[in-house]
């Protein structure tokens, strides 16, 4: 049984030794550093990244109530209310319009009888001018101003200066509008 043991332990022995010839003699994998690093040695790697920013568009406004008054005579116009201040701030570089909307005060006072002047830090449109008043469009948008580009860091702000005509058939009483403020991607 010594006899087998020994040519059985010479056997194990052989091949651990010629395991470890051929290690030895094998090149070194790509991970292992470099035979020639003395000193210090460095390696580096790079990933790519990305990001997608959604656009975004905001409008806010100066106010929430436009009051033109109370005792208005018919057939008179009442345009000495404070001007609504539209600011809008948007990171889409194809810029926005500005438009505005509004729903009929009564079956007398229409939309229509609304009017609008602008005056703006950006470009205004439908030739609106700070010295003329424009009329609403009746059941539509009124497009007031717009930009191709992306606001600047505070946002572009756009004045509304607001005119009521109050028809001469007018029945007596309160009436109410709703003006509406739409700020769009281009």
């Amino acid at each position: 049984m010594n006899h087998r043991f020994t040519t059985w332990t010479r056997r194990v022995l052989v091949a651990l030794g010629l395991a470890l010839v051929a290690f030895l003699t094998t090149e070194a994998p790509s991970w292992a550093a470099p035979a020639s690093c003395t000193t210090s040695c460095s390696s580096s790697g790079s990933v790519s990244a990305s990001v997608n920013v959604a656009s975004s568009i905001l409008l806010s406004l100066s106010a929430s109530t436009l009051d033109f008054g109370s005792n208005q005579a018919p057939g008179s116009d009442s345009s000495g209310v404070p001007p609504i201040v539209a600011t809008i701030g948007t990171n889409d570089s194809a810029g926005y319009a500005l438009s505005v909307s509004a729903t009929d005060f009564n079956s007398v006072i229409k939309a229509n009888n609304l009017s609008v002047k602008e005056s703006a830090s950006g470009s205004l449109a439908n030739n609106l001018q700070s010295t003329s008043f424009v009329p609403l469009v009746e059941a539509g948008n009124l497009i007031l101003a717009g930009s191709s580009a992306m606001s600047g860091p505070s946002g572009d702000a756009y004045t509304s200066a607001w005119d009521l005509h109050i028809p001469a058939n007018a029945p007596g009483g309160s009436a109410s509008s709703t003006i509406t403020y739409l700020a769009a991607a281009n």
